[in-house]
C-alpha cells in the first residue's frame, strides 16, 4: 500500500481551490484510471459563474480516446457538446459518464448552489485500444437513480453509492470499456466496512481509496483529507474504519497498454497524439 498525497491545482476552475491525486511526478497514471482531479469544495463569490459562451457559440474543448466520469458533488453544470443538442443538468449528487472516443468537443455552464458551494471530482478512465476511436457518448444520472448500500453500526453509518461495477448483486449505472467499480461512500459517526473475496471484483488489480474529507485508518495508517491509499495487486480482502468522513473507493483491472498522454487527448503512441492533433486542427471534430 502507497500512501498518495496530492498536487495542488488552484484555479483551474477559477476561483476554487483544486487537488490532483494523479497524474503528477509521483503518480503518473493507475491503469486503468489516468486523472483524477477534485475540484473544491469552495466558497464561491457572490453571483459567480463560469460561462459556456453563448448557445451558438459555446466554450468547447476536444478530447480523443479516454472516458470521463463527472461526480457533481455540490453545485450545477449544464454540459455542452458538439456531438449532442441535449444540455443535461448535473446538479448535486448527479454523475455523468462520457465517451470521448473518436473525438468530441465539450464544457458546460456551472454555477454554485443555493449556499454558494462548489465541489466536483473528474476522473478519466482509458479505454482499451480497440475502442479508442468508437462513437461518443453521453449519459447523465441523478442521484435518485445510483443505488446505494446503507451499512450501520453501533457508533454510526455508512452510505455506500454504487456507482459503476458491482457490489453484493447491486449493479450501478455507469459502465466503461474498462473492467472497473467505483463506490462513493459517506460515514457519518465512526464505521469499519470490511470487503470480502466476494465483494471485491476478480481481477482487479488496482484499487485506490481517495479520501474527500474526515479521515480513515487503513492498514495501520491513517489517511486525511485528499489523500489516497493505493493497492497494485489483486486484494483478497480491504478493511478500513472510517470517522465522519466521505471518500471514493476505485477499483479496475490494468489494460496493460502503452498510454501517450497529448492535453487533453489519451492515446497508445506518439504517433496517434499527433494524428490526433491533425485531425482538430482539420476540424474532423
Amino acid at each position: 500500500m502507497k500512501i498518495i498525497d496530492h498536487q495542488r491545482i488552484d484555479g483551474l476552475v477559477p476561483d476554487t481551490r483544486g487537488q490532483r491525486v494523479f497524474p503528477t511526478g509521483v503518480l503518473n497514471h493507475f491503469d486503468p484510471f489516468v486523472m483524477l482531479d477534485h475540484i473544491g469544495p469552495s466558497v464561491m463569490p457572490a453571483n459567480w459563474r463560469l460561462d459556456g459562451g453563448s448557445d451558438l457559440h459555446p466554450k468547447l474543448h476536444p478530447h480523443r480516446g479516454f472516458e470521463t466520469i463527472t461526480f457533481m458533488f455540490q453545485g450545477n453544470m449544464h454540459h455542452r457538446d458538439n456531438r449532442f443538442t441535449a444540455r443535461p443538468l448535473l446538479t448535486n449528487g448527479s454523475v455523468q459518464l462520457m465517451n470521448a472516443g473518436r473525438g468530441i468537443q465539450h464544457g458546460g455552464d456551472m454555477w454554485p448552489d443555493d449556499q454558494q458551494k462548489f465541489h466536483e471530482i473528474q476522473l478519466w478512465v482509458n479505454s482499451p485500444g480497440k475502442y479508442k476511436m468508437s462513437e461518443p457518448r453521453v449519459h447523465s444520472v441523478h442521484d435518485a437513480d445510483i443505488p446505494a448500500r446503507i451499512l450501520s453500526g453501533a457508533s454510526g453509518e455508512a452510505r455506500l453509492r454504487i456507482v459503476a461495477g458491482e457490489l453484493d448483486g447491486i449493479t450501478g449505472p455507469i459502465n466503461t470499456f474498462a473492467d472497473i467499480r467505483i463506490l462513493h461512500g459517506k460515514v457519518s459517526g465512526e464505521q469499519k466496512l470490511a470487503f470480502g473475496p466476494s465483494q471485491l471484483p476478480e481481477g482487479h488489480n488496482r484499487t485506490m481509496l481517495y479520501l474527500l474529507s474526515g479521515s480513515v485508518s487503513v492498514k495501520g495508517e491513517i489517511l486525511r483529507a485528499f489523500q489516497a491509499a493505493a493497492f497494485e495487486q489483486v486484494l483478497s480482502s480491504l478493511e478500513f474504519s472510517a470517522s465522519d468522513s466521505e471518500f471514493l473507493l476505485l477499483s479496475g483491472q490494468s489494460l496493460n497498454e502503452t498510454i501517450a498522454f497529448g492535453g487533453s487527448f489519451v492515446m497508445n503512441t506518439r504517433e496517434e497524439i499527433q494524428q490526433v492533433q491533425r485531425d482538430y486542427a482539420l476540424g474532423l471534430f
